[in-house]
């Protein structure tokens, strides 16, 4: 006997992957297997699978109403593939749904099936689903047999390439807002991919697609390593974010990939230059600044008869923390000369200034 386990997009167990309520996620792809049937034409009449896992079954549940549904194709794609009898309820974790009422032929070459929920919109990211499928009892075959070479074979979607193999997604906080990087592995088909984000102010929005970033166009077809990122500039300070990514294949099918949170720092409180250092210093100093607002920030040398000699930066920045350094050069490049220099930083209507020494 064989057993099928759900798997989701990444390879473990099915993870609703929802973070907070959202909206419910249909025909969620739970798992595959595979029938070969022999030169008589069997035809498969029913499927019970077992269920297991940490989902929720009461009220609230994790599942819409009857959930479950039985799909089938002649090739290894979902895209395409067509509902077999009508969509079942959730007999609850440990307990067996089945499809019955298929009269599904299996072919000598090979029928693909697929087992998809339904997500409800209050299912979070520690509900858990798998299932398995006992060949000798679970499938009800009339009308011939499985072929022989490949009776009871039973797979977790192996045979089925994923679009994208997706190795890294994360986010970090950047001077100017927060950045999305992912890593895939390898692409079949790809256009490209969009991002989604949250807060607790929005439900999910799309913040950037292929059709709208270029950076964000898909290979096609690829089995090299790609690397991908995108900077959310419209992130607030001290907001808790979700984003969510997916990619769209050339046949418009979206597959989504996990949810990552991340916090952008609280905005500092006042706007400051800090002390240079090292200070004195020879042949770079740090200079760390922090902004209670966005706007335009200017940092300039000047020497102690007030003359400018290098303006390190004239920008706009997001409000935030910020280092710097100077190199002991004019605008020119031409190294100074030592003594003692001024540093002034604008911002808006304030204005810091600190000394150092630089000593050759």
């Amino acid at each position: 006997m064989r057993d099928v386990l759900y798997v989701g997009q990444s390879g473990a167990a099915l993870v609703f992957n929802q973070v907070n309520a959202t909206p419910g996620q249909s025909n969620w792809l739970c798992g595959q297997f595979s029938l070969t049937g022999d030169a008589t034409g069997a035809m498969l009449n029913s499927v019970s699978v077992m269920l297991g896992g940490t989902y929720d079954s009461g009220v609230p549940s994790d599942l819409q109403s009857t959930p479950f549904q039985l799909y089938a194709n002649s090739s290894n794609t979902f895209v395409g593939a067509s509902a077999l009898g009508s969509s079942v309820a959730d007999p609850g974790s440990s307990s067996d749904v089945t499809f019955g009422s298929l009269s599904d032929a299996i072919p000598a070459s090979t029928r693909f099936y697929w087992v998809t929920a339904d997500i409800s919109g209050t299912a979070t990211a520690d509900d858990n689903m798998n299932g398995t499928v006992d060949v000798a009892g679970d499938l009800s075959i009339s009308g011939g047999t499985l072929g022989t070479s490949n009776y009871g074979k039973l797979n977790a979607g192996a045979d089925a390439s994923l679009p994208v193999e997706l190795s890294t997604f994360s986010a970090e906080p950047v001077a100017d807002g927060i950045l999305i990087k992912w890593t895939t592995e390898s692409e079949v088909n790809n256009l490209g991919f969009f991002i989604e984000s949250k807060s607790a102010d929005t439900d999910w929005i799309e913040i950037a697609s292929y059709q709208t970033h270029s950076d964000l166009q898909g290979q096609g077809n690829t089995s090299s390593s790609t690397d991908y990122s995108f900077i959310d500039v419209n992130a607030k300070p001290g907001q808790m974010i979700s984003y969510r990514l997916s990619d769209v294949s050339t046949a418009g099918e979206v597959h989504v990939y996990d949810v990552i949170q991340i916090a952008l720092p609280e905005a500092p409180k006042e706007t400051a230059l800090e002390p240079p250092f090292p200070n004195p210093f020879n042949p770079q100093t740090k200079i760390s600044y922090q902004l209670a607002e966005s706007g335009l920030v200017k940092i300039t040398i000047y020497d102690m008869l007030g003359r400018k000699v290098s303006s390190l930066l004239n920008e706009e920045q997001r409000a935030g923390s910020y280092n710097i350094y100077w190199h002991g050069k004019d605008d020119f490049g031409r190294q100074t000369a030592s003594g003692t220099y001024i540093l002034r930083l604008i911002a808006g209507d304030v204005v810091k200034s600190q000394k150092v020494l630089l000593m050759r």
